[in-house]
C-alpha cells in the first residue's frame, strides 16, 4: 500500500476510457487534481460531451485562479473542430501541442 501526494503527469492513452471514464478524469480534477501538470488522454474516445466535461473544470480551475494544466495531449478523440478548439481555449492556447486538437 501506498498514498500518492503528488501526481504531475497521467498517461491515459489509448486505454479506451471513453465518455464515462472522461467524465469520471474530470471530477477527479475538479476534486484535487491541482498539481497535475500533464495528462495525456489520446485515442481514448472521449467524444464531445466528454471533452466537454474536462473543458467545464479547466475553465472552472482557470477562473478560480487555481493551477492548471499546462499540457494536453487529446488528438485522435472523435471530436468535433469547435469541441476541440473549446477544449484547447479552456486550458490557454500556451499548452496546445501543435497537431493536438483532433
Amino acid at each position: 500500500y501506498f498514498q500518492i501526494k503528488i501526481l504531475e503527469e497521467l498517461y491515459l492513452g489509448s486505454n479506451e476510457i471513453g465518455i464515462d471514464g472522461a467524465k469520471d478524469l474530470a471530477r477527479g480534477l475538479e476534486k484535487g487534481g491541482h498539481e497535475l501538470k500533464k495528462l495525456y488522454i489520446e485515442a481514448n474516445r472521449i467524444g464531445v460531451d466528454g471533452a466537454e466535461a474536462l473543458r467545464f473544470v479547466l475553465v472552472k480551475q482557470r477562473e478560480q485562479k487555481c493551477k492548471v494544466l499546462e499540457k494536453l495531449y487529446f488528438e485522435n478523440n472523435n471530436l468535433s473542430e469547435d469541441a476541440a478548439t473549446e477544449l484547447g481555449r479552456a486550458l490557454n492556447s500556451d499548452g496546445l501541442i501543435d497537431g493536438s486538437l483532433f
